[in-house]
């Protein structure tokens, strides 16, 4: 570990931010490199350097109609909170993902409309808020829009089912933000 940030093996990258979070967990680890992630790399390089790319256009980074890295790992940051933000607005267990989407849109709406214009200068979220609005604000400090309304936190969220458990580069990446 270092810089305060885990580094972890991913599993199966595919995305070149994840393949790219993978090679950076390699090198900082010290361990072997992911085949397909090698594989990607060299093919990336030896593109550059024949056809005289930008490496990350080589890479599959950047180009015409590709979000930028830095916007890519920003979104992935606003969803991990808006995903955190959702297991904790509701304070039953049984509440469905829908139903918290709909709960969390009005909390998001409001947040967005009256709290983030008087409070995006702080460092931090004050800790007496609740968790779920210190989530939203550290999700609205991505500068990515938020999704206020339920079908679109939904859509968001369902885009990116298993958020807890699934282990990205993309990820790794955006904690070096």
């Amino acid at each position: 570990m270092e810089n305060g940030h885990p580094h972890y093996r991913v599993q199966s990258p595919t995305s070149p931010a994840d393949m790219l979070g993978d090679l950076l967990g390699s090198l900082i680890d010290g361990r072997p490199v992911d085949a397909s992630t090698r594989e990607w790399a060299v093919r990336g390089i030896l593109r550059a350097i024949r056809r005289d790319e930008s490496l990350d256009l080589a890479l599959g980074l950047a180009g015409a109609g590709k979000t930028r890295l830095q916007e890519q790992l920003l979104m992935i940051q606003r969803d991990q909170h808006l995903h955190a933000a959702l297991q904790s607005v509701a304070l039953d267990d049984g509440v469905s993902t829908w139903h918290r989407c709909q709960r969390l849109a009005i909390e998001v709406d409001r947040f967005m409309r009256s709290t983030w214009p008087k409070t995006k200068r702080l460092s931090a979220p004050p800790a007496h808020w609740p968790e779920y609005t210190r989530h939203i604000w550290q999700a609205a400090r991505t500068d990515v829009k938020l999704p206020t309304t339920a079908s679109g936190l939904y859509a968001t969220l369902s885009r990116n089912k298993g958020f807890s458990q699934k282990t990205t580069g993309g990820k790794l990446l955006s904690q070096f933000l």
